[in-house]
């Protein structure tokens, strides 16, 4: 089944979830009064991504393992039929 025919319906159930999550933090955030910092108060975008650099490293495996998978495609499908006793 080609990935587009599961990830298509699932897009609006997805988003409508999104949406009402933002709405009910926002609604949390204005009915105890949280604020954001000030502007002066936010760190710099570099300072940002010097303290995060560990993080580099894992969206890198992350993407590899995606895109240069170790294993067959099918691989997952045997072992689940060698696990259930049928597989030869």
């Amino acid at each position: 089944m080609p990935y587009v025919q599961v990830a298509a319906p699932a897009a609006v159930p997805a988003s409508r979830f999104y949406v009402s999550l933002f709405f009910q933090v926002d609604a949390y955030a204005a009915k105890y009064g949280i604020r954001g910092l000030p502007r002066e108060e936010l760190p710099s975008l570099g300072v940002s991504f010097k303290m995060g650099w560990f993080y580099y490293g894992a969206g890198v495996l992350l993407h590899g393992a995606h895109w240069f998978p170790l294993v067959r495609p099918e691989a997952p499908a045997g072992a689940q039929i060698n696990m259930s006793g049928s597989g030869g």
